[in-house]
């Protein structure tokens, strides 16, 4: 069963509760019914955003396997991470912007234009992220960053990327999902955490 779904039974049992109420206006003021059903329309508009969630999170059709994105260690997205910076400044993309007396690029990567993801485990991530890291405000003191890295040799072979897929993986640019606080600025996963690697890579 979807998310809205489940919630739909609410709108339904205030309508009822509605009908009785103008049914019997003897016992009701006019702006106690004109609250109620201020209260339904706005149940209404949220089953509606649950309901883009559903279709979005929920959809049947997605990517297979490593494709779909998954969970990773963030010891392992760090090897990427951290060799993003130096081979893109292979590239003439630096820190700091300015002129380059020669750059010799010797060898073309094939670009990332987009990347694939499955909504539902994506989902599943950010829900386990907040209740990890910021339970009690419920993601308020949290921060998702999308940070780029490079997929490495090692990195396949830790997470155990098929043969197949580590080929059309290695050398591309790829994303992670890394949770940060906002009080720091600082990533909140260290040691055995896990963050989130997005997955497909198109082309």
């Amino acid at each position: 069963m979807k998310i809205s779904e489940s919630f739909m039974i609410v709108p339904l049992l205030a309508g009822i509760l509605l009908t009785a109420c103008t049914s019997n206006k003897a016992n009701f003021t006019e702006a106690q019914v004109k609250r109620l059903n201020d209260s339904i329309q706005s149940l209404h508009k949220q089953i509606d955003k649950l309901m883009i969630l559903d279709n979005l999170f929920n959809s049947k059709d997605s990517l297979a396997g490593d494709e779909d994105g998954r969970e990773v260690e963030v010891k392992n997205a760090n090897l990427c991470i951290n060799f993003y910076p130096t081979e893109m400044g292979k590239h003439g993309l630096r820190a700091q912007a300015g002129t380059i007396p020669s750059l010799i690029v010797r060898r073309a990567r094939k670009i990332t234009t987009a990347e694939n993801f499955q909504g539902r485990g994506l989902l599943d991530w950010l829900i386990k992220t907040v209740d990890t890291y910021d339970p009690q405000g419920k993601g308020e003191h949290i921060r998702i960053k999308l940070v780029f890295g490079i997929y490495t040799p090692e990195f396949l072979a830790n997470e155990q990327v098929g043969n197949e897929l580590s080929r059309k993986k290695i050398d591309r640019v790829g994303v992670f999902l890394v949770p940060y606080s906002k009080a720091t600025n600082k990533p909140l996963v260290a040691g055995d955490g896990k963050v989130y690697d997005l997955g497909g890579l198109d082309p």
